[in-house]
This record gives C-alpha cells, sequence and structure tokens, in this order.
C-alpha cells in the first residue's frame, strides 16, 4: 500500500513539473548587447522591437515582440521573448 502511496505521489510531482516546464517554454530568453554607432556601449532605457520574417527577403513580419523602457547597463541587456510583459 505505501508503494502504490508514493507511485502516485510521485506521478503527481512529475506531472506538476511537467506543466510548469511547458508554460516556461512558451518564451525566450534573450540577452544582447547594445552599442553606438561607434561601438561604445550604452546605459540607459530602451524600447526595443524583435521581429521574425516570413523569409529572408521579404518584409513580411511573422512576428513581433515589443519590449518598453528595457534596462541597459554597460550595453548589456537581457529580455524574455513572447513575454507579456
Amino acid at each position: 500500500m505505501l508503494r502504490i502511496i508514493l507511485t502516485v505521489a510521485l506521478l503527481f510531482v512529475l506531472s506538476t513539473l511537467a506543466l510548469a516546464q511547458s508554460v516556461t517554454e512558451s518564451t525566450i530568453p534573450f540577452q544582447g548587447k547594445l552599442t553606438s554607432a561607434t561601438g561604445t556601449a550604452l546605459t540607459g532605457s530602451y524600447d526595443f522591437r524583435f521581429s521574425l520574417f516570413t523569409d529572408a527577403t521579404s518584409s513580411d513580419q511573422g512576428w513581433t515582440s515589443d519590449h518598453s523602457a528595457v534596462t541597459v547597463q554597460n550595453g548589456f541587456y537581457s529580455v524574455r521573448l513572447g513575454s507579456l510583459v
């Protein structure tokens, strides 16, 4: 009987972890470096738009993700693409 209870508890934990992972994987972490035209690392708050295009020569955006007021420190920033914030 104890074995059945432990098996059910383990299956519950594993299914909960699988569900949490599937929710987490709906976004993609992205890090980058922002510099001026002369290569100087920038610091401040910037608005970004990330886009994927339908093909290499098209101007049709198949997907976009806007991020407002992204903090950039010494050129470095981090966003989660696909997030709603």
